[in-house]
């Protein structure tokens, strides 16, 4: 399967097509909420094989760090930041409560990050708290994202 675009809830539908065995991402993040969908589907099928090609940023990196085996081209780059997002509420309450979920889901982010990686929720969270971490394919490897950066013409496992 073949995912170009922003992350959004067609990509659980579309993980859970018969025979998804190779998911091929190329992505500028999107909605953290179906992220978190796609993974726990991810995570059910089992053996998915997560290729990125050109970018995995934000959300993206979450995917393509839970499959079970992880790959990217040599030139893809990748982006992990602090969850964003703007509150539209209206009183006290109702910012309260949207606080906490936003503590939540970016606690969930970087448990989700260190679960799938060689790093820790504390180091993701340090590392993005003052700015976004971009990082190359070669360093996604050293950081436990991917386990290997493919050889152009070389095809994914």
């Amino acid at each position: 399967m073949y995912y170009c675009g922003e992350i959004e809830p067609r990509i659980i539908k579309d993980l859970l097509e018969p025979n998804t065995r190779k998911l091929i991402i190329s992505t500028p993040g999107g909605c953290v909420y179906s992220a978190f969908g796609a993974v726990d589907v991810l995570r059910q099928l089992g053996d998915v094989d997560v290729t990125a090609v050109g970018y995995a940023m934000s959300a993206g990196v979450l995917l393509v760090a839970a499959g079970a085996t992880r790959h990217a081209y040599p030139n893809t780059r990748f982006m992990v930041h602090a969850v964003s997002g703007g509150l539209c509420v209206d009183g006290a309450e109702q910012a309260q409560a949207e606080s906490e979920e936003f503590a939540e889901v970016q606690r969930l982010y970087f448990e989700g990050l260190a679960k799938y990686t060689k790093k820790t929720a504390a180091w993701w969270r340090k590392k993005c708290a003052s700015a976004p971490f971009y990082f190359d394919a070669a360093e996604a490897v050293r950081l436990g994202v991917i386990d290997d950066v493919l050889t152009v013409g070389q095809p994914s496992s």
